[in-house]
């Protein structure tokens, strides 16, 4: 059995950016992320550091266990959890444009922004009374935080974004030896690295005064999972939907106990590459079994596969890969649905 450790729990990319374009890599001590209109860079959901400026991957070793984090002006790109598994260093397209904030078109019904009764009150935004977003999860989340941070840009006034998602760091990574299939075969990756993007989290919240968690996550809950016994297990049988219940449930209490709101982007049907590849992850029945777990955590939702009917970009127009949204539909999610989930929760 072929084992793929893309993610080794004492490896991040430390200088994601200089090496590639020809500088010297380094690292700083942990700092509070900002978001920002680049894309990030998967940093092989090792221990984290500040990144410097720049728009490019690749770099040396860090030990730090600071939840990983990246800067508000220096987030690099990267699309690692598409159509290839995730890998050690990813070159960075060019950066997103804008976001655009055209109006959707009003035939269809609109999503429902809030699915769900939040239970905490919500907390007095800090930051002079900016309320403060954290970003989390996969690479869709990763690419939810480039267009957040474009939206800062453009609206410093309204919100404040910090970013603390890397390409495939599914809630259901753990360090006990569990492997995660990845593409036709199939690869069998170790995502145990990104243990400490989760488990730093609450300190995360409480040092930044955190108000808000939104988390995305794409293909890496949905899938196969293999343990070092030989079992099998996915989201379409009892032990593996119980495993991810209890990964949501304890993401769920552990950002509330920090004291953050937790809101999850409800998943929409993940079809890879559309009719141009099969895969496992394809199986509507997988994402009607994910959405009914988020459901049941007793959290708001974004509705995201709401979002995408009503502007009728369900599609490879809307997500050319059937994972990821393009730079557009990614603006207008973020201005038209996240933004003002975001500033409702955190009213007072």
């Amino acid at each position: 059995m072929a084992v793929r450790r893309a993610f080794p729990a004492t490896v991040l990319a430390a200088a994601l950016v200089a090496t590639a374009c020809g500088g010297d890599a380094s690292t700083t001590s942990p700092t509070t992320s900002r978001a920002s209109g680049a894309e990030p860079t998967m940093p092989n959901a090792a221990s984290p550091v500040s990144i410097a400026p720049s728009s490019s991957a690749g770099g040396p070793e860090s030990t730090s266990t600071t939840a990983p984090v990246v800067t508000a002006a220096t987030i690099a790109a990267t699309t690692a959890d598409t159509a290839t598994a995730p890998s050690t260093t990813t070159p960075a397209p060019t950066p997103a444009p804008a976001p655009t904030t055209s109006p959707a078109p009003s035939a269809a019904p609109a999503p429902t922004a809030v699915t769900a009764p939040e239970a905490p009150t919500a907390p007095e935004a800090a930051a002079g009374g900016l309320p403060h977003v954290l970003i989390a999860g996969d690479s869709t989340g990763s690419e939810l935080a480039v267009g957040m941070g474009e939206y800062e840009a453009l609206h410093p006034e309204e919100i404040r974004v910090s970013h603390s998602a890397f390409p495939g760091c599914g809630l259901t990574a753990a360090s006990d030896g569990r492997l995660h299939a990845w593409n036709v075969g199939p690869e069998w990756i170790d995502l145990a690295g990104c243990t400490l993007q989760w488990d730093g989290l609450p300190e995360l919240i409480v040092t930044d005064s955190v108000d808000v968690v939104v988390v995305c996550i794409g293909p890496w809950d949905a899938g196969i999972i293999r343990f070092p016994d030989g079992r099998e297990v996915s989201v379409l049988d009892p032990a593996g939907r119980q495993l991810i219940v209890d990964a949501y449930e304890e993401f769920v209490a552990s950002t509330r106990a920090a004291g953050a709101i937790p809101v999850f982007v409800r998943p929409a049907t993940i079809d890879v590459e559309w009719d141009a590849r099969l895969d496992t992850l394809d199986d509507p029945t997988r994402w009607e079994e994910m959405r009914a777990i988020v459901d049941a955590l007793g959290v708001s939702q974004i509705d995201l596969p709401g979002f995408l009917e009503m502007i009728g970009l369900d599609g490879p127009e809307g997500r050319p890969d059937g994972v990821h949204l393009t730079p557009e539909v990614r603006a207008r999610f973020v201005a038209e649905m996240v933004v003002p989930h975001v500033l409702a929760l955190t009213a007072v």
